[in-house]
């Protein structure tokens, strides 16, 4: 058996493509195999993938129509052969000793999940981000899961096996927080958590702040409700508490979100209005802005934030000018 599946969900990469496959192509552990999952680009993503097939029998690549990130990542994990299971994002990169050494670990440990810590790279410049769960345990873990730790599948390396035998899936119709949905979903069964304290992951937020991540879109919104209605049905009061932090989220993603009115707007978690307070120091804020939206103008508040993004777009210009 094949000791890691490495599952890349590929969507319009070109440009940074080769940089993350190149990185997985150097991986010191042999017994590996790096699925791309082409989902429907149009650019030569697909291409990328099929050069790498051809030059490294590791790769191994599915092309299918666009069906998003969550279809992407099951269908690799549908096809995947390894004892162990990691996605990684294609506009991001890892160290070549990653999956030895966290595979290695697991095995030492027999775990079934082994989350290490990452760098975030942004503008040129690495910042190491510690993940060390206060608790071991699922349930504290879980917690944990919802706010404090990253949600992501790539700083994760979990035993494939455990998809099947607590029927986990990736919701297809989510388009965002899919990974910690499933992340939270595993924790929530008596899984074996280890901490591994070592970064080896690239997280690249340059890419991702200008990319994807700030695209916002009524598909996105409505897969944040998803993930807090299904932990609001858990009926757990530390959850209770801590889906406070994910509602402001999901009324960020609404606030800008063209498709979303005034009505749709306020109405979504009306609990949380008083969380919006006006206040002089946050002039110019999104805090202030959406306290603006839900008490006088959502009209307003989206061009205040427009002009917000011209001015920010002038100052970048002219700085890139003067370089």
């Amino acid at each position: 058996m094949l000791k890691v599946s490495v599952i890349v969900a590929i969507y319009q990469a070109e440009f940074y493509l080769h940089r993350c496959l190149e990185s997985l192509r150097k991986q010191t552990l042999r017994e590996i195999e790096i699925l791309l999952i082409d989902d429907g680009s149009k650019d030569s993503s697909g291409m990328i993938c099929d050069e790498y097939v051809k030059k490294n029998n590791k790769f191994k690549v599915i092309h299918k129509k666009n069906e998003g990130v969550s279809s992407a990542r099951q269908m690799g994990l549908n096809s995947a052969c390894g004892e162990y299971v990691i996605h990684v994002d294609p506009d991001d990169w890892v160290d070549e000793n990653m999956l030895n050494d966290l595979y290695e670990f697991a095995k030492k440990n027999n775990s079934d999940l082994v989350i290490c810590d990452y760098y975030q790279e942004l503008n040129g410049t690495s910042r190491y981000v510690q993940q060390k769960p206060k608790s071991l345990k699922n349930k504290d873990f879980f917690y944990e899961l919802i706010n404090n730790l990253h949600g992501s599948c790539w700083n994760k390396l979990v035993r494939r096996a455990c998809f099947f035998t607590y029927n986990i899936q990736f919701p297809i119709n989510m388009t965002m927080w899919e990974d910690k949905y499933v992340n939270l979903c595993l924790a929530a069964n008596p899984i074996s958590v280890a901490y591994f304290p070592k970064a080896y992951y690239h997280y690249d937020e340059s890419i991702n702040i200008n990319g994807a991540v700030r695209s916002w879109t009524k598909k996105k919104l409505m897969s944040q409700i998803y993930l807090i209605n299904w932990l609001s049905s858990l009926n757990d009061p530390v959850v209770k508490k801590e889906i406070f932090t994910l509602k402001k989220m999901a009324k960020k993603t609404a606030f800008f979100t063209r498709e979303i009115g005034t009505k749709e707007f306020r109405n979504l978690y009306p609990e949380i209005k008083g969380l919006y307070k006006f206040d002089v120091k946050q002039l110019g804020s999104l805090q202030f802005l959406i306290f603006i939206a839900e008490n006088f103008s959502l009209v307003l508040a989206r061009f205040l934030q427009k002009c917000k993004d011209c001015l920010k777009n002038i100052n970048y210009n002219q700085r890139r000018e003067r370089l």
